[in-house]
């Protein structure tokens, strides 16, 4: 199940302020698609790029930084009253917007009284949904296809993975936003199986740019639901 992220825009100083702060708050380590952070037993994954300020509308990024470059730190989290202490403390005296992905904008000024922030949110989970794809349609393994290990080596690849199409997939492509769990790997292509919001399957191939791709890419495959996914995930990988 993919976790729910806070995006904080603001300017170039300010954005550096904060990305200090989050290194100070605890266990910080510096990741090559996104940093992990952990704050007394609760982990926060970080990207300090500025790859979603695609998302946004130019009209509406000029009306939010009328004077500077809007820059953003990204941070997914697993409940909001994990982020709620942590945010408060990286962003304190500092100037911006937040934006929860869920509602309006926030200043970050006005976070300390926001009714957004005390409101309990959806509890933390360290682990994916069950991904039963390869067990339920009996699917070999000794192939170069590998469903992701349920351990925390596997499910760390798997948030890696999830991370980076959700930086390269644009908005117009047939995955934009509708990826919610990995199922699985090919060691022989970097191909990765993927599970969609209508529990549809989808084979897409990541360019690992770290940043929005052009239209056309990633390239991907749909596969459809049920029976008929595995039949042409067969077929997709000759498996016959």
């Amino acid at each position: 199940m993919a976790r729910p992220i806070l995006i904080v825009l603001t300017d170039g100083d300010t954005k550096a302020q904060i990305l200090a702060r989050l290194q100070l708050a605890g266990e910080y380590v510096t990741e090559p698609v996104f940093d992990w952070l952990t704050v007394d037993g609760s982990y926060f994954e970080v990207d300090p790029t500025d790859t979603v300020l695609v998302e946004y509308e130019a009209p509406t990024l000029r009306a939010l930084f009328p004077r500077s470059e809007p820059h953003t730190v990204t941070i997914e989290y697993g409940a909001r009253e994990e982020v709620r202490p942590l945010l408060l403390e990286v962003t304190r005296g500092l100037e911006g917007v937040l934006d929860t992905t869920t509602g309006p904008f926030l200043r970050l000024s006005d976070l300390p009284a926001s009714t957004w922030l005390a409101r309990p949110g959806r509890p933390d989970s360290t682990e994916d949904e069950p991904l039963a794809f390869f067990e339920e349609h009996d699917l070999p393994r000794e192939q170069s296809w590998q469903p992701v290990p349920d351990d925390t080596a596997g499910r760390r690849r798997a948030r890696s993975v999830l991370a980076e199409l959700e930086r390269e997939l644009v908005r117009g492509h047939p995955l934009f936003r509708r990826i919610v769990g990995v199922e699985a790997f090919d060691g022989a292509s970097d191909d990765v199986l993927v599970r969609l919001d209508d529990g549809s399957y989808a084979i897409v191939h990541p360019t690992w740019t770290r940043r929005a791709e052009r239209p056309g890419y990633p390239t991907c495959e749909l596969l459809g639901t049920g029976a008929e996914s595995a039949l042409r995930f067969r077929q997709s990988v000759q498996w016959m």
